[in-house]
């Protein structure tokens, strides 16, 4: 049986303070821990801040009521669930380039991105919950894939610095409540001039989140072979997989 977290469930009530499982407990552990020292006071803060949002922001009923206009969302911001690796854990990969050179920023308000990456973040929990039934066992982490063609014109354009402050503010007040559930972030496609928006954007990220990222200037088919089943990757970069994996609509 696993252990959990002995607190009031009456304080913050259904989508508050609830038993938390080993792996939940463990996440929110691992993002403080540095050179091998767990920091439990900034841990315990962090948790609480997250159940505290998750009450606030209704995070829970995310999934069943997904929020108005996501169908276009998704268009703005394309990615894919291909398959999982070999290890059950689902793998996700995004236009990313695509996204940053597309000016899409302007389409949408900030309430309306915080509220449809909530959202997505969510989706990830749902991949990761239905792998782990069909695995039998735990599964609490995913494979990140971002494809960077594209960015230059973003670059260029400026389109790719305009959305930073955006992504700083999404990472600030939503991505701090998900703590390590990614386990690889693998980029392909990366412009050697694209490396001046990562220095940008290096700057607001955890260093553990750093420290998972790989960059490849071209589709590292060895590598991802490693890590999945032909099938699993798309017929774009190499492999079988004839998933539907559009463009991004730009505005």
């Amino acid at each position: 049986m696993a252990t959990t977290y002995d607190v009031d469930a009456l304080t913050l009530g259904p989508t508050g303070w609830r038993p938390l499982n080993n792996s939940t407990l463990y996440r929110f552990l691992a993002a403080d821990r540095r050179k091998g020292k767990f920091d439990f006071t900034k841990s315990e803060d962090r948790l609480r801040n997250a159940l505290l949002w998750r009450k606030e922001y209704g995070a829970d009923s995310l999934i069943d009521l997904p929020p108005d206009g996501w169908e276009k969302y998704i268009t703005f911001r394309v990615g894919i669930w291909p398959g999982v690796d070999f290890k059950g854990r689902p793998v996700h990969i995004e236009r990313l380039g695509e996204y940053f050179s597309s000016g899409n920023r302007s389409l949408l308000t900030d309430e309306q991105w915080f509220r449809f990456y909530a959202w997505d973040l969510e989706v990830h929990f749902q991949k990761m919950r239905k792998s782990a039934e069909k695995m039998n066992k735990a599964v609490d982490k995913f494979i990140y894939c971002a494809d960077f063609k594209g960015v230059i014109s973003g670059v260029f354009n400026r389109n790719a610095f305009n959305l930073v402050p955006l992504l700083k503010t999404l990472v600030k007040v939503i991505e701090c409540h998900y703590p390590e559930i990614v386990d690889k972030i693998i980029l392909i496609n990366v412009p050697r001039v694209s490396m001046a928006l990562y220095a940008v954007v290096k700057r607001f990220l955890d260093p553990e989140t750093v420290n998972k990222i790989e960059f490849h200037s071209s589709v590292p088919y060895k590598r991802l072979l490693e890590l999945m089943s032909n099938d699993v990757i798309p017929e774009e970069y190499g492999g079988t997989n004839k998933i539907d994996y559009p463009h991004t609509t730009s505005k």
